[in-house]
């Protein structure tokens, strides 16, 4: 079981250069990092970056609106460090909150790891026009060493297109002008499953299996090829259907319910042992960090569609 650590220490707050807000709301740098011009992604300026001289593991979770992408990382942070007043920006009404890419960085005296932890919440998926969510999706597998993916309940085809949209991206733009950098190395892709109640009996924990399976089944033939090139590395697991009274408590100083709690816990140390194989790709600090998000970003905007 996950160890909770009982220790934190905040990074300094981001200073905004002129006309530029920093947008920093809690501890650890919490920010929007990459935000939207138009239909191109911007990355805003992230001071405390540059005063990381350590390496620095990334983590992005992605997925539709509202499947509680905010809430899960939320959940990590407060395992992690022992804060439990520490949220993710996070919708109240029926429309999201989150806008392009937030980002936490959570230093090693925060969480006993042997690196910085970038956390990224990624704005929902087909919120946007065509083109933005082509490059919504690049920005989504090109900047982590590790891919979490949430769907509510069963992954049909809507979400496998998702993927294979994801791997059609990295395999193209690495290929092109990220190619030179070296880093050609896709995430490690965990796909999470919030709700399994549809699956009776078989629903267990660990949902590898069963994602196998179902890639297996896949009739486009296409899509099947691309997921299997780019996340040759993957697993599935599942998370209990996290119901209003969760969402609530999460929101209060009181913790989450039990059994989300612990299959959370469960994928967030999946998540570290991924990163762990996955070290020896991790930017050396935060001015190569922020070099590494810029060039994602110039080669996504300079793709007109997938």
């Amino acid at each position: 079981m996950m160890q909770m650590h009982c220790f934190f220490m905040l990074l300094g707050p981001v200073v905004a250069t002129a006309g530029e807000s920093p947008n920093i709301l809690d501890a650890f740098g919490l920010g929007q990092v990459l935000s939207w011009r138009e239909s191109e992604l911007h990355l805003r300026k992230v001071t405390s970056w540059h005063r990381i001289r350590e390496p620095i593991g990334t983590v992005c979770v992605t997925g539709d609106d509202r499947v509680g992408k905010s809430t899960l990382l939320s959940m990590w942070v407060r395992n992690l460090t022992a804060k439990q007043d520490f949220n993710f920006p996070s919708a109240s009404g029926w429309w999201s909150h989150t806008r392009g890419m937030w980002s936490a960085v959570l230093p090693p005296e925060a969480t006993s790891l042997k690196y910085h932890l970038n956390l990224c919440d990624s704005q929902g998926l087909k919120q946007v026009a065509d083109v933005e969510q082509w490059r919504l999706f690049a920005a989504n597998v090109l900047i982590p060493q590790v891919l979490v993916y949430i769907v509510l309940n069963a992954v049909q085809n809507d979400q496998f297109r998702d993927l294979a949209r994801m791997a059609h991206q990295f395999q193209k733009l690495s290929q092109d002008e990220l190619g030179k950098l070296g880093r050609l190395l896709s995430p490690h892709l965990i796909v999470l499953v919030r709700d399994v109640s549809h699956l009776g009996e078989a629903a267990t924990l660990n949902l590898t299996g069963y994602f196998e399976e179902a890639v297996g089944r896949l009739k486009f033939e296409e899509d099947k090829a691309l997921i299997n090139r780019v996340f040759r590395s993957r697993e599935a697991w599942s998370l209990k259907n996290l119901p209003q009274e969760a969402l609530d408590t999460l929101r209060s100083e009181e913790g989450l319910v039990q059994p989300w709690r612990t299959s959370g816990e469960v994928v967030l140390q999946r998540v570290l042992d991924a990163l762990d194989r996955r070290s020896s790709s991790f930017p050396r600090g935060g001015p190569e960090l922020a070099e590494w998000h810029q060039s994602v970003v110039e080669t996504v905007n300079s793709e007109d569609d997938g």
